[in-house]
């Protein structure tokens, strides 16, 4: 009963019609992509994850160059 209520299918939903309708990304028109090839479509979600991977793949290899190791003489400042 509480499923005719919030208007779900008479039938199950294969994988496909699931991600279809559940899982699109946040994007630039809106709505869901016409097709899944569509270069005009900027999906927002999936660059701000990017570049947050980016810059803490970065800021980590950063972080690595300038602790000094005993073994290592260089940082990103040049050789000691």
């Amino acid at each position: 009963m509480a499923s005719a209520a919030h208007g779900a299918p008479s039938e199950p939903l294969t994988p496909t019609a699931y991600i279809a309708e559940h899982l699109q990304n946040l994007n630039n028109i809106g709505g869901a992509q016409a097709s899944i090839i569509d270069f005009s479509v900027i999906n927002l979600d999936t660059l701000f994850w990017t570049i947050l991977m980016g810059l803490l793949a970065v800021g980590f290899f950063v972080a690595c160059c300038e602790t000094r190791h005993p073994w290592s003489t260089w940082t990103l400042s040049g050789p000691s």
